[in-house]
């Protein structure tokens, strides 16, 4: 799925696409430049069964993984349009993974204390 987000005042192309458009080793990328987010779609591995999944080591839901990645790429343009892509820290992909994986249920609990 395709979508146009806002981020901070500016657009990006959140898009799936296949492994080969990827960098090597890659599950997605943020390009800066053209404000697009894009991430591996697995469309290879869906076509297998949950049973080849498992047995290749495969994840079994690749929409969470999807979801994961798309949060990875777009904090990574939050990080650059707000003006903090030349700090060492913004490019930590731990630190920006940390944000992608924790980033809902940070959510959740504003919206449980009517923080939003």
């Amino acid at each position: 799925m395709n979508v146009t987000v806002n981020v901070l005042g500016t657009e990006y192309d959140v898009k799936e696409v296949t492994q080969d458009l990827l960098p090597d080793g890659a599950d997605g990328y943020c390009d800066l430049s053209e404000h697009v987010c894009a991430v591996d779609g697995y469309a290879e591995d869906k076509a297998k069964t949950p049973a080849q999944r498992l047995k290749e080591s495969i994840l079994s839901d690749l929409d969470v993984q999807i979801k994961k990645n798309k949060r990875h790429e777009i904090v990574h343009a939050f990080l650059n349009e707000s003006g903090l892509w030349e700090n060492s820290w913004a490019r930590n992909e731990e630190m920006v993974d940390w944000i992608a994986i924790q980033g809902p249920k940070i959510y959740r609990a504003w919206e449980a204390a009517g923080a939003l």
